[in-house]
């Protein structure tokens, strides 16, 4: 079943319908781009062609939607599945495995010449890696590129539920909540593949979409 949503006509609330039927509506001009929706977990009703998954009809045309900060007309948008974010992560990882191993490796060798105990040394080396990957991912996802250059490789972006820029704190929220989809055996991660959106469950934590150019 299609994720549910609730649409305004006149004063009046309509709904729910799924995520299909409001797509059909749009498509054949029954509901207009600019009218608001709101579906479960959305901060505050949005203009209908400024959900990602809406603004991407061809029947919108380009000029209503030209204002907003992730649409062009050559551009269109669509969810990043598992496997494609997978790439993406091996892609990011190899890119990182060089500075954050030179970083920890400095910061090692300077506690243990300092005859810091080999537990402390581990635990600071630890978190200066997890301290490159932040930087690394929070300042990148958080720039006007929206993605890392691993992402960057597949077009992909992540973006907020309504499709804006995510900001350096959002984009921390996010990278530190992978913590919490790994410690699960991974189940975070892998949600991406089957949740309506394919947020895995650090996106859902930071209201957070990955999503392709098409």
């Amino acid at each position: 079943m299609g994720q549910n949503w609730f649409y305004a006509q006149g004063n009046e609330q309509v709904g729910p319908v799924e995520s299909d039927q409001l797509r059909a509506m749009l498509a054949d001009g029954r509901l207009s781009g600019s009218a608001l929706v709101w579906s479960e977990g959305m901060p505050a009703w949005v203009a209908a062609q400024s959900v990602p998954e809406f603004a991407v009809l061809p029947s919108i045309q380009p000029g209503a939607v030209a204002s907003l900060p992730y649409y062009t007309p050559q551009v269109q948008y669509q969810y990043a599945g598992f496997w494609l974010r997978f790439v993406a992560w091996i892609l990011d990882s190899l890119i990182l495995v060089i500075p954050s191993g030179i970083v920890r490796g400095i910061i090692m060798g300077v506690m243990s010449a300092a005859g810091a105990p080999p537990a402390a040394t581990f635990a600071v080396g630890y978190m200066a890696q997890l301290a490159v990957g932040w930087l690394y991912f929070a300042l990148q996802e958080s720039s006007v590129h929206q993605a890392t250059l691993g992402k960057r490789a597949l077009s992909l972006k992540v973006m907020d539920l309504n499709g804006n820029r995510l900001t350096f704190d959002r984009a921390s929220g996010r990278y530190f909540g992978k913590l919490v989809s790994g410690i699960i055996l991974a189940i975070g991660y892998m949600m991406a593949g089957w949740t309506q959106r394919k947020q895995a469950l650090h996106d859902m934590m930071a209201g957070c979409l990955v999503m392709r150019t098409a």
